[in-house]
């Protein structure tokens, strides 16, 4: 089930606007392997040349279903637009729903740009980051959802100790993959506030098909069971 009740709320996004846009990568720099000819197939080909989410389809969908669409450089620029986004949703009164960020990842830390953003960054009181994080904290509520899309943030040990020190941290809900994501995206859970994870400790494996909890790209709202 997709949460499409949450169309009725304010929902952002930010993306890497570091990595390039299919639009800048030239036709023949292609990969053409099993999957890339299946997506081709499909009518995706922007797919197989750059990454998801500066493919011109997938911007065009998250200005049509989101309130705001941002880009960023690192976490730092991307967390103060949220405050400010969220500063002015909460002047409207009007609540807020699903925060996405789209990006990099590794197990247990998301990217934006070549920033990575670990749960130390949730204790170190000395940095603005930490400032900022707090901040965007108390504008969001237990019931938002902050999905972390990009690769394998919840793949491994460390990334289900991720998922403990978010959730206890932004005191709300956390979606995130355990698999290598792109035009296909598996691996989809969503945690909420004290929850554990309920999936296997493996390593990041490619997402298709066949691999369980699959949305596409072009899916905007998270699948909860």
């Amino acid at each position: 089930m997709y949460l499409e009740r949450y169309k009725d709320y304010y929902n952002l996004v930010v993306y890497d606007e570091t990595t390039p846009s299919a639009a800048s990568i030239p036709a023949d720099a292609q990969v053409w392997d099993d999957k890339a000819k299946i997506i081709s197939f499909l009518g995706y080909q922007d797919y197989c040349r750059a990454f998801w989410w500066r493919t011109p389809r997938i911007l065009e969908m998250a200005h049509t279903q989101a309130n705001l669409v941002m880009g960023a450089s690192n976490w730092d620029d991307a967390i103060t637009k949220i405050i400010d986004a969220c500063t002015s949703i909460k002047r409207n009164g009007k609540p807020l729903g699903v925060i996405q960020f789209w990006g990099h990842g590794m197990p247990g830390v998301p990217m934006m740009g070549e920033h990575r953003l670990s749960y130390p960054a949730f204790k170190d009181n000395s940095s603005s980051l930490y400032a900022r994080l707090c901040q965007m904290r108390d504008l969001i509520s237990p019931a938002t959802y902050l999905w972390f899309r990009c690769s394998s943030f919840f793949s491994g040990e460390m990334g289900r100790n991720a998922v403990e020190h978010f959730t206890n941290f932004f005191r709300c809900k956390l979606v995130g993959h355990t698999h290598k994501i792109g035009f296909i995206q598996s691996g989809c859970y969503v945690v909420d506030i004290k929850d554990k994870p309920r999936w296997p400790v493996t390593d990041a494996a490619q997402s298709f098909f066949y691999e369980p909890n699959t949305i596409l790209a072009t899916n905007f709202f998270p699948c909860v069971e």
